[in-house]
């Protein structure tokens, strides 16, 4: 676990740098995929670079991706290139498969897409849920929380809960130090624990915390005893921390420079 975060973490730095490093007027907009169940290879979707239109890779797994670049007028179509059946002519191409489809919000970055299977078929389609950014107030030292669930669900951190109703997301403090994680739902009869744990948050860090109706997961199986929902925690440098460092080192090169 905790070498994956260290991968999420290089991946997101190292994107998010490259983009702070441009003029205000260059940065370009950007969004950002989870998948609520499986993981989904060869898969594409079309940007535009020095007016052409060209095809971009995209991961799409159960952790949250880094920043991808902004789709081709907004519009990501997701899509997977199928090979024509064996013993076809040569002048039969490749085929686009649609995975999923959906218009990103033009006044807004860092949107989420979250993906669900739409049938039992590994390869998709998949249904595009999106989560629009928080940016006045999704900063360090508090989490986001997304309640994709159909279940009451209450958040605790600490001695704080705070309730969500299902299809409900906002962003909560979360204080600094050791905190202790608490997700609950209501499942008619009571209040059913889906999820407990303790973490050390940095000052610098800001968090996500997804709630999911249990689903069986394709990649590792049904659960020996399955939980009353699924939830999956993200926690990151917070963007305006980083800005603030690359401000501050690029002040500091310029006065080297002089």
């Amino acid at each position: 676990m905790r070498i994956l975060l260290s991968l999420f973490l290089v991946a997101f730095l190292s994107v998010n740098s490259a983009l702070a490093q441009l003029p205000p007027k260059e940065v370009p907009p950007t969004f950002r995929v989870i998948s609520a169940s499986g993981s989904y290879t060869n898969l594409f979707y079309d940007i535009v670079v020095a007016g052409k239109t060209r095809p971009m890779a995209l991961n799409l797994n159960q952790a949250l991706s880094a920043p991808q670049l902004w789709p081709a007028k907004g519009q990501l179509l997701v899509y997977r290139l199928v090979p024509p059946p064996p013993g076809s002519p040569p002048e039969v191409k490749y085929t686009r498969q649609t995975i999923f489809n959906t218009t990103l919000p033009s006044d807004t970055s860092d949107c989420i897409v979250v993906t669900f299977p739409l049938s039992g078929n590994p390869l998709g389609p998949l249904l595009p849920r999106l989560v629009p950014a928080s940016p006045a107030t999704h900063k360090a030292g508090t989490v986001k929380v997304i309640n994709f669930s159909t279940f009451d669900t209450a958040v605790g951190m600490d001695e704080r809960s705070t309730s969500f109703k299902p299809g409900s997301f906002d962003v909560i403090p979360a204080g600094t130090g050791r905190v202790l994680f608490q997700v609950a739902v209501s499942k008619g009869n009571g209040w059913a624990s889906a999820f407990r744990g303790e973490r050390r948050l940095a000052p610098q860090v800001r968090g996500y915390i997804f709630v999911f109706n249990y689903m069986v997961d394709p990649d590792y199986g049904a659960d020996a005893t399955p939980p009353p929902a699924t939830v999956k925690t993200f926690f990151e440098v917070s963007p305006e921390i980083l800005a603030q460092k690359l401000t501050s080192s690029s002040k500091s090169q310029s006065m080297v420079s002089k």
